[in-house]
């Protein structure tokens, strides 16, 4: 998933950082001063495709990756 998120970026000719990611996305920068801080929201601007593709990705990041009990027995017994 983070591959086709890249190429979504990289599709407008733009370089892949945080500020061009949350622009092509829609999602506004949070304001820090002192004690205020003011989050923005996720806007319907930008790239719909990319916005998806991020929002499923923080969905799935939710969960630590779980490993079966043979999985992790296998996994043990490797050198």
């Amino acid at each position: 998933m983070p591959d086709v998120l890249l190429d979504e970026v990289l599709a407008y000719g733009a370089q892949a950082n945080a500020t061009t990611v949350m622009e092509l996305t829609g999602i506004r920068i949070a304001h820090t001063t002192g004690e205020s801080r003011q989050l923005g929201s996720i806007t319907k601007t930008g790239n719909a495709h990319a916005r998806r593709l991020l929002t499923e990705a923080a969905w799935s990041y939710r969960f630590p990756a779980r490993m079966s009990q043979q999985l992790r027995q296998r996994s043990n017994d490797l050198p």
